[in-house]
C-alpha cells in the first residue's frame, strides 16, 4: 500500500489534545476489527501517521488527536511482534508513550495522554445527515452554532492546509459513498466517531496550533478515506 502524510512539515504547530472515550461495549466487534492483518510499511514513520495508515488498510475507523511539534514529527521505524491492528497499536504507544489507544464503540481513537481539550466533549442537540461524504458531514457539524461558538472560543479559526488531506487526493468526487445518520444528545467527540463509522472506513485528524505564531490560534480538523 501506497504510504500517506497525512501530517505535513507546515508551519502550523499544535499542543497536547485529548479525547475522553466511554468504555468498550462490543467485545465481538473489537476482536474481529483488532485482529485484522496490517500490511503498511513502517520505516521512519510518526506516530500519527502509522496508526492512520493502518486503519485505512485494514478498513478499520478512527479517529486521531494530535500533538503537533513546531519542529515537525519525530520519526522511528517500528518492528512489530503481531503484524495486527492491535499489534501495530500496541507497539505505537509503547514506543510514544505520549500517546495512547482506545477502542470506542468500534472506532480506534489515538489519544495523547494530557491535558482535555474541551471542543470534543461539546453537546450536540441533534445532527441530520443525509446523503452526505465524510468531508460534507464534517462541514455541518462544525457549522452547527454551539460548535462554531467552541471552536472559536478554545481553538480559533480553521486552518484548511497543513495537516491533513482525503486519501487518495485525486479521488472522483462524484464517485465517492455516502451515508445517512442522524444523531442526538451526543458530543462532538461521538459525532465524529460516528461519521467514521457510518462511511465505514474514515479517520478523523485533530490538530490544533499552539506554537509562537503572533498570537493567532487556528486548529486542523480533517476526514481521510478511500
Amino acid at each position: 500500500m501506497k504510504a500517506i502524510r497525512i501530517l505535513r512539515h507546515a508551519t502550523l504547530a499544535g499542543s497536547l489534545l485529548t479525547l475522553i472515550l466511554t468504555p468498550l461495549t462490543s467485545q465481538t466487534l473489537s476482536k474481529d476489527q483488532l485482529a485484522r492483518p496490517v500490511r503498511v510499511k513502517l520505516d521512519q514513520v510518526n506516530t500519527p501517521d502509522a496508526v492512520a495508515q493502518a486503519l485505512l488498510d485494514a478498513d478499520v475507523p478512527g479517529g486521531i488527536t494530535v500533538l503537533h511539534y513546531c519542529g515537525g514529527f519525530p520519526t522511528r521505524s517500528l518492528k512489530l511482534r503481531s503484524a495486527s491492528v492491535r499489534g501495530l497499536l500496541d507497539e505505537v504507544v509503547s514506543a510514544d508513550p505520549n500517546y495512547s489507544w482506545r477502542l470506542n464503540e468500534g472506532v480506534v481513537n489515538l489519544i495523547p495522554r494530557y491535558t482535555k481539550l474541551h471542543f470534543l466533549d461539546t453537546r450536540v442537540s441533534k445532527l441530520d445527515l443525509k446523503e452526505k461524504t465524510p468531508d460534507e458531514a464534517l462541514n455541518i457539524l462544525l457549522a452547527l452554532p454551539e460548535v462554531q461558538s467552541q471552536a472559536n472560543n478554545e481553538l480559533g479559526s480553521r486552518a484548511f492546509q497543513g495537516f491533513a488531506y482525503a486519501y487518495p487526493p485525486n479521488a472522483d468526487r462524484q464517485q465517492q459513498k455516502t451515508f445517512s445518520l442522524v444523531l442526538t444528545d451526543t458530543t462532538v467527540a461521538e459525532a465524529l466517531n460516528a461519521i467514521a463509522k457510518a462511511y465505514g472506513s474514515a479517520v478523523w485528524v485533530l490538530a490544533k496550533n499552539e506554537c509562537n505564531n503572533g498570537g493567532r490560534r487556528n486548529f486542523s480538523i480533517k476526514f481521510i478515506y478511500i
